[in-house]
């Protein structure tokens, strides 16, 4: 797979990633509440043909068989699906962007006040 973010017409970055190799982490899904476990505070959901992960919940709002958008924050294992979350995060060199946070962030990594006031 390859991507590019321009800027005036212009590459500002660009990312090569080999699709052989499947790490699902960070991708984001169109899923489908398959089943929700009181017990456990969560649900299994559907999130490619086949696929279940883990989702928990603080809430027991959902309902089998609806469509919710997920991200996968960790991949599975012999024993555990894997985990899942609502709270979608899409990260570059400067910047993550948090589907339910308003706040701005700047990283402690940057370190140069005149790039930290840029940014």
């Amino acid at each position: 797979m390859i991507s590019a973010w321009l800027h005036d017409h212009e590459i500002v970055e660009f990312q090569c990633c080999n699709t052989k190799q499947k790490n699902i982490v960070g991708s984001i899904y169109l899923g489908k509440v398959k089943n929700v476990v009181k017990n456990i505070n969560g649900a299994f959901v559907e999130f490619e043909k086949g696929e279940l992960g883990f989702l928990p919940m603080r809430d027991l709002s959902l309902k089998a068989e609806e469509e919710i958008i997920v991200q996968v924050k960790k991949e599975g294992s012999r024993e555990k699906k894997p985990l899942l979350s609502q709270q979608i995060e899409l990260t570059g060199k400067y910047l993550v962007l948090t589907s339910d946070k308003a706040a701005i962030g700047i990283s402690n990594k940057i370190k140069d006040r005149e790039q930290r006031q840029e940014l």
